[in-house]
């Protein structure tokens, strides 16, 4: 299991392949594949508003994580600071498929239905986790004696805790 962050290695394109595999009706998933690696995957966690972390088995993804500490803001933290960037993925996203027309209003939605911060107990969120099948099969348990899943959530919530998250969602 492997952390990403600001400062890690670009992980985007094994994420954003997880992502589409796993959760592909997911909101991020629907605003297409640039979207999840270009924006998503890589602008996020450079700047530190989103993290989490990969798992691998014999160096090929298995699996992986994705929290921020910033549970109602993080988009819109992002979209503040680097609208040009985000307008021009979505722009694209569009451009490809005019029906990511209707995944975008479902994630302003989204974002408009969040909570106020509370400065008071500031809260983080598990974004999104997956494993692939054959990595959660009993099988593959058994034999490896390997639990991705409760291996990814563990160290998703060491991170959180790491940046004063006082509540998870």
């Amino acid at each position: 299991v492997e952390a990403f962050d600001a400062s890690s290695p670009d992980r985007s394109a094994q994420l954003a392949t997880l992502h589409a595999a796993l959760l592909g009706h997911s909101p991020v998933a629907l605003l297409g594949p640039d979207f999840l690696q270009r924006f998503y995957y890589r602008t996020l966690p450079r700047m530190g508003l989103i993290f989490g972390q990969v798992a691998y088995v014999d160096d090929r993804p298995a699996g992986f994580i994705v929290a921020t500490a910033e549970a109602s803001t993080f988009m819109q933290q992002a979209i503040r600071r680097r609208f040009s960037r985000i307008a021009l993925v979505m722009l694209g996203s569009v451009l490809r498929d005019p029906r990511r027309l209707g995944a975008i209003w479902e994630a302003v939605q989204i974002m408009r239905g969040l909570p106020p911060p509370d400065p008071a107990a500031p809260q983080g969120e598990l974004l999104s986790m997956g494993v692939l099948p054959e990595f959660r099969s009993r099988e593959f348990i058994v034999r490896t004696r390997l639990r991705i899943g409760t291996d990814l959530l563990a160290a998703a919530l060491r991170q959180l805790q790491e940046r004063d998250a006082g509540r998870v969602r």
